[in-house]
């Protein structure tokens, strides 16, 4: 049976993002599904669809809707997010991948170091560059910055 409900609480432990839900009058904990490589912990009064797998009443499942959703999208585009923090990704129909952290630091985790090595390598290269100048050969910016911007990397780096 496929019925719509209410979260009333969602919990996510290791295994499982369970979510005690409402529906007609009765209080029944649901295991939370969601699309392939997405994850969310519903908060409370999110709506959802509540089905039974294989007909069976111990065993039901939701698909929930967030209580906001992104606006002024247009066709094929694609945006997910945190609806608390504001924060999100928009993959949108012009190609761009526009990535908004609202209210937080934009951080990259990375198991290699490819991206900071790319970076570094990148402000070596600006800070070797010269300008011809009628006082001879200048650096492009003040070489404060660049020694500023090399600390940094190496404790991304974690030297």
């Amino acid at each position: 049976m496929i019925r719509c409900a209410k979260t009333l609480v969602s919990t996510d432990d290791e295994n499982y993002n369970i979510s005690q839900v409402e529906y007609m009058g009765k209080v029944v904990n649901a295991e939370s599904l969601h699309v392939y490589g997405v994850c969310s912990n519903p908060p409370a009064d999110s709506l959802g669809i509540l089905f039974n797998v294989q007909n069976e009443d111990n065993h039901v499942v939701i698909f929930s809707k967030q209580p906001e959703r992104f606006k002024g999208l247009v066709e094929y585009e694609v945006q997910v997010g945190n609806f608390k923090t504001k924060s999100s990704m928009k993959f949108a129909d012009s190609g761009n991948v526009e990535i908004d952290a609202q209210s937080g630091k934009f951080i990259i985790k990375n198991n290699d170091e490819e991206l900071i090595t790319w970076l570094e390598e990148f402000v070596i290269g600006i800070e070797a560059m010269t300008t011809s100048t009628s006082l001879g050969p200048q650096p492009p910016i003040n070489l404060a910055t660049f020694t500023a911007l090399k600390t940094r990397i190496a404790k991304l780096k974690g030297v």
